[in-house]
């Protein structure tokens, strides 16, 4: 985005930080204005929409509030102006997952709405994305893109496993305020052998015999299987999945930002392989 006047000549000073556990008031208010044009004032019914913030959100009692829409919207955003930073997220995710089945009269889709959404996040430096319908601490285009197409794809074919392990991977990351690092680079491990049993529909004891059946019906490079099992590095037993990653004391967002990403372009591969050989129909 092109720098305004002010900051192209020095008189203020651009943001440089992106915003991770933190929020300012430009990307509080424009989040803020994005949910008021979300609804149309002239359709919807503003206190229904306030009913089910305080059932759904603010877990509130409903009687407090006001029939006049005017009145319900300034309750919506008092309440709002109260909020601490994570929570401003989850508010977000909230209006983005269950304004559709309020049966309010909105402007954008969900999928819009995140979009939407997205581009304010991007403008404002957060560091903070929507994948689906939930906010993950992401900031790479390629990765956004590489992540929702698995995820996207997942469901598409049916591979509901992989899908639910991909979208709960992104629900710890995204866990606010403290996320589960080791638990989302437990469920995007969990997705990839997921993905393998589906197609050969045999359950395997870890990746590498996922693989191993998986060869059976299509061909994937062997240095490209071996880079994979090196990444991948784990055993399943009783207690669970096993990861070399987890034996570090300092697991954190990196790392396990990493294994989703890498988990999700490694779906997206295997997924496009068995397309080429009729494991999947390339139109479900």
């Amino acid at each position: 985005m092109a720098k305004k006047f002010s900051e192209r000549y020095g008189y203020t000073e651009s943001p440089q930080t992106i915003q991770v556990e933190e929020m300012n008031d430009a990307l509080r208010n424009s989040l803020c204005n994005l949910f008021h044009e979300k609804f149309d004032l002239g359709l919807s019914d503003f206190s229904a929409v306030a009913e089910a913030v305080s059932r759904g959100f603010f877990k509130s009692p409903v009687h407090e509030i006001s029939r006049l829409d005017e009145v319900a919207l300034g309750w919506i955003s008092q309440n709002y102006e109260r909020l601490e930073w994570y929570e401003v997220y989850d508010f977000m995710e909230f209006i983005a997952r269950h304004s559709d089945k309020c049966g309010l009269q909105i402007k954008y889709s969900s999928s819009s709405f995140a979009n939407q959404l997205n581009h304010i996040l991007e403008r404002e430096l957060s560091g903070y994305r929507f994948v689906g319908d939930s906010l993950v601490p992401i900031t790479n285009p390629s990765e956004v893109v590489s992540i929702s197409e698995a995820i996207s794809d997942t469901d598409l074919h049916g591979l509901n496993g992989a899908n639910e392990h991909l979208e709960t991977a992104l629900k710890m990351l995204g866990k606010k305020p403290t996320p589960d690092y080791r638990n989302a680079i437990k469920e995007a491990i969990s997705a990839v052998e997921s993905l393998c049993n589906k197609l050969t529909a045999k359950k395997s004891s870890g990746l590498k015999e996922a693989l191993n059946e998986l060869e059976k019906y299509i061909q994937i490079h062997g240095a490209m299987k071996q880079r994979f099992l090196k990444l991948y590095g784990y055993t399943s037993d009783q207690y669970g999945i096993r990861h070399a990653i987890f034996d570090e004391q300092d697991v954190g967002y990196h790392e396990a930002k990493y294994m989703i990403v890498s988990c999700s372009a490694f779906i997206n591969f295997i997924i496009g392989k068995a397309i080429d050989c009729g494991l999947l129909d390339d139109n479900p």
